[in-house]
């Protein structure tokens, strides 16, 4: 395969399916048209399925199966798919592999080609890689683009991530934010080690800054360094996501409630305070634990196997869905209004409040 050409794409499985490109049987359907691009990393990320050391099979990303097809075959059939509306978005995720950025400049000609302007275009690429490279990216077509920081802290960063500088990849992702507003995502995993004040705090630097934030669960895989460890608690995971949720709102001006403050005892999270009243729950927390990042991507078992509770819900909940996700989110939290005043100071997210408090045993994000 040529630099500046692709021959073969591989597709994720359900993406084959809603593009026709084969047929399995799925309660909920990608509504983005996911591909990858290269395979077998440079780098040694330590929960990926593509690492450097990883002895996973080279089809797999997370717990989904990429089966390859035509590079042909995949633009004819997404084409047709974003004419009828059955994709949103189309995104490419790139493997760090020698010639990954060339590849990835021919993968959004590729998309871009097969969608017009009917539908955007993203990349996943990687948050080692120069300015340069982001913006020709975007230069060459991508509506967005995603640089993802995955680990939470420095320490599980360096540890995680093979030995990479958590400071310059933010450095980069603050950066491009500042050249591309709007255009800027990045992914966030939860349950490598990381305390929910850790990934709370680093999502509302995010937010802050105009960046768009994927939230994800660890996912062990088999021949991954991180196999036997073990996903992150459901309850704690429901935790994050509506802080996240919160801090988005704010960020994007639409919390009536107001900005919301967060209190967190040994890294968990204790409490949270409005400063108006919440007349309605549903309303505001609806899409909170929904998939979260890029408009359009919705992941389905990206994550869980199918019937298995969602961490991120790849449709609209249903309300006694709801009901629970809302009352695992709120298990051992304190919900306040502090009244009609005007709340935390001004241009602020709910940045962390910590407070000492005995050990708080359990696993990650706990």
């Amino acid at each position: 395969m040529g630099q500046d050409k692709l021959d073969n794409v591989r597709v994720s499985a359900g993406t084959a399916s809603v593009l026709g490109l084969s047929r399995i049987a799925s309660f909920d359907e990608p509504t983005c048209a996911y591909v990858m691009i290269g395979e077998r990393c440079a780098h040694d990320c330590a929960f990926c399925a593509q690492a450097r050391s990883s002895a996973a099979p080279g089809d797999k990303l997370s717990r989904v199966t990429w089966p390859e097809f035509s590079a042909h075959d995949l633009a004819q059939s997404l084409s047709a798919a974003a004419g009828e509306g059955r994709v949103q978005r189309a995104c490419a995720q790139i493997v760090g592999s020698p010639g990954a950025f060339e590849r990835s400049i021919a993968a959004l000609d590729l998309l871009r080609g097969a969608v017009g302007m009917r539908v955007p275009v993203s990349v996943s690429f990687s948050a080692t890689a120069r300015i340069e490279h982001v913006e020709a990216l975007m230069d060459a077509g991508a509506e967005r683009v995603a640089l993802p920081i995955d680990a939470c802290n420095e320490q599980l960063y360096r540890d995680i991530k093979g030995g990479h500088d958590m400071p310059r990849a933010l450095g980069l992702i603050g950066e491009c934010a500042r050249r591309f507003p709007g255009r800027v995502s990045t992914h966030l995993i939860v349950g490598l080690g990381e305390t929910q004040e850790e990934v709370v705090s680093l999502a509302a630097s995010m937010y802050q800054q105009g960046v768009t934030v994927g939230l994800f669960a660890f996912t062990p895989l088999p021949g991954t360094r991180l196999a036997k460890r073990q996903p992150p608690d459901l309850n704690s995971y429901r935790r994050i996501q509506l802080c996240c949720h919160l801090l988005k709102r704010a960020s994007l001006g639409q919390a009536a409630e107001g900005p919301p403050d967060f209190r967190f005892s040994s890294g968990r999270l204790t409490g949270i305070s409005l400063p108006r009243p919440v007349h309605d729950m549903a309303a505001l927390w609806g899409d909170a634990f929904r998939t979260s990042g890029c408009p359009g991507c919705n992941r389905p078992y990206y994550n869980e196997r199918p019937g298995q509770i969602p961490y991120n819900y790849p449709r609209p909940l249903t309300p006694a869905e709801l009901a629970d996700a809302v009352a695992m989110a709120l298990d051992g939290v304190r919900l306040e209004a502090t009244g009609p005043g005007p709340g935390p100071g001004p241009g602020s997210l709910g940045l962390a409040h910590s407070e000492p408090a005995g050990s708080d045993e359990g696993g990650s994000a706990r």
